[in-house]
């Protein structure tokens, strides 16, 4: 009996995958492609999509020091039956900046040192191919930007060309630009280390005798290369390209053959295929790469998928109780810190409540930006793109613009939101009484005493900055921060269409823990506002509740599910709660 395959959860080391009986999602049909397109190529995704794994997959692809185990690394695999005349060809110097040190006093030292420990396993490996002495030259150099010129040198006395691969080119730039933005301009601009390298790494790549054949580099955002190289001029960035919007991550396809799989080998699971995707749509799902392609191919998060299912069949065969890998949050509160929000409520954090409240923001993808352009407003959407936070997508009226794709990441927009209005504003809710009152919330269907506790909080501290410009705009992001951020309990919704209308938020239960959900509906008006006008409103409010439940999809979901629903009226003058009640 065969033994079932083990999940490559964490893993990019393509032969190790291949020989030890791991689960592996063939990519190699794409090897064809980029050789024929591109001979320098820059492709940019989010975290946790499995940008190594392809390095991985082209490293030993194009080594000539792995031509004899070729056959049994891609021999089942699309290009092992279809391979092109370049393969095992390559002299491959792999670099892989994740490593180095971004500690503002260590970053120049440690990238060095890194660069250094490259070359000289390039030189040792290769030492049969390159003229004698190399290996001895590159163990006597200590400035990796001189070793470097110096092996280009001596790659172009032979026959061989290069293949360079680099992986998370912007990893150390990006966390050291988060804390230090100084620090960041030494090392990206004038004569700073990185640019120095960007500089040799782009003379080699031009000329008839160019040594670099090929340059493969990989990371999250263009902005660092933006910075180091006055724009793209040294390679074709694919990452937009409709031909390449699968080449990392998974399809529904791909997930559901591998759900499949499991269910079929394990022969334990409680649930089928089907209803796992259910679950792990809202979560992991719909992010698209390509504006050509909105409505036709979205792709999952390959970490994510993966995290399901080990962590599914780990519980034996139990949905999770908690959908989101701690590596992603991790990933995602470093990425936070590059958004540098304002200490005031300013622009950036009402885009981000905008986002979050809307799902979208129709604006323009911006390809390239430095990072003297990161404070513009209007840049701040491009960044959150390539971070992963907004996707293509459609508007509700059906046109393109950049959209939030899953739950996942609308968990994040609640906790930027949090982190602006607790610690920016310089205060804080009292966390145990809103856990309390989350909690009676979620599974005794008591919501008006939450409801009512949040206004509170908004009313004591809104003397302490001056916000009334802006109170509407704030006071909505506060309620929908604190209650959209009880995931816990729920998945909160902002703007679903309910029976062709639209309600403030829709919270939806979550766990078993939870069967009361909540369509909530708030209004605003200004502090002069007549007692008049305040039940006007107040009365649309419970209208549009009453429409928004009379949503027969709402409805058969609800009733699917043994869920409670509950509808509220919230209404502000001003800063003040005027009323907060649940309709019948």
């Amino acid at each position: 009996m065969n033994k079932i395959k083990k999940i490559p959860y964490g893993m990019t080391d393509l032969e190790t995958i291949i020989r030890e009986g791991y689960y592996y999602v063939d990519k190699t049909s794409f090897i064809p492609k980029l050789e024929d397109e591109g001979r320098y190529v820059i492709f940019l995704r989010p975290r946790r999509y499995g940008k190594s794994m392809t390095i991985a997959m082209l490293e030993y692809y194009y080594g000539l020091q792995y031509a004899e185990r070729f056959e049994g690394i891609f021999g089942d695999l699309y290009i092992g039956k279809n391979p092109t005349e370049k393969r095992n060809s390559y002299l491959v110097l792999s670099l892989n900046f994740s490593a180095v040190d971004s500690d503002k006093d260590k970053v120049e030292e440690s990238f060095n040192d890194i660069l250094l420990l490259s070359l000289r396993s390039f030189a040792r490996r290769y030492k049969d191919y390159l003229p004698d002495g190399t290996a001895g030259l590159m163990e006597s150099q200590t400035n990796s930007n001189a070793a470097f010129n110096s092996l280009c040198d001596r790659v172009m006395e032979t026959d061989r060309k290069m293949y360079i691969f680099i992986d998370e080119y912007d990893n150390f730039a990006n966390t050291l630009m988060s804390y230090d933005e100084n620090a960041y301009r030494n090392l990206t601009h004038g004569d700073g280390f990185f640019r120095l390298f960007f500089n040799s790494l782009k003379a080699a790549t031009t000329g008839a005798n160019s040594v670099i054949d090929r340059l493969y580099i990989s990371g999250v955002s263009p902005l660092t290369l933006s910075d180091v190289t006055s724009g793209f001029n040294i390679g074709k960035n694919f990452s937009t390209l409709p031909d390449y919007n699968e080449m990392v991550g998974f399809t529904e396809k791909e997930v559901t053959n591998m759900l499949q799989y499991y269910s079929d080998a394990t022969g334990k699971f409680r649930h089928s295929p089907i209803e796992l995707l259910e679950v792990m749509r809202p979560w992991y799902d719909n992010s698209c790469f390509s504006e050509l392609l909105v409505g036709e191919q979205h792709m999952y998060n390959s970490d994510m998928v993966l995290y399901f299912i080990s962590t599914y069949m780990q519980m034996r065969y139990n949905i999770p109780t908690n959908m989101i890998d701690t590596n992603v949050r991790s990933d995602y509160g470093k990425m936070r810190k590059m958004i540098r929000l304002e200490q005031t409520f300013g622009e950036k954090a009402q885009t981000l409540q905008r986002i979050a409240a809307e799902g979208y923001i129709d604006t323009e993808l911006k390809t390239e930006f430095s990072v003297s352009e990161l404070q513009e407003p209007n840049v701040l959407p491009s960044l959150m793109y390539y971070m992963g936070m907004l996707t293509h997508g459609c508007m509700p009226e059906g046109d393109t613009a950049l959209v939030v794709p899953n739950l996942v990441v609308r968990e994040q927009y609640y906790k930027y939101l949090n982190e602006c209005y607790d610690r920016n504003l310089e205060w804080q809710m009292e966390f145990m009484k809103y856990s309390e009152l989350g909690a009676r919330m979620a599974k005794k269907g008591e919501g008006e005493a939450l409801l009512r506790f949040i206004a509170e909080q908004i009313r004591e501290n809104s003397s302490t900055r001056d916000f009334d410009s802006k109170a509407e705009s704030f006071i909505k992001g506060y309620m929908l921060a604190k209650l959209g951020g009880m995931v816990s309990y729920f998945i909160s919704v902002t703007e679903p269409d309910m029976n062709h209308g639209y309600a403030d938020l829709y919270l939806e239960p979550w766990t078993e823990k939870t069967n009361h959900s909540y369509i909530i509906e708030l209004k605003y008006l200004k502090s002069d506002a007549t007692d008049a006008e305040v039940e006007k409103t107040r009365q649309e409010a419970i209208a549009q509740a009453h429409q928004y439940e009379a949503s027969k999809q709402l409805r058969q979901r609800a009733n699917a599910r043994g869920w409670e629903l509950h509808m509220f009226a919230i209404v502000f003058r001003g800063w003040k709660l005027i009323t907060s009640e649940e309709i019948m």
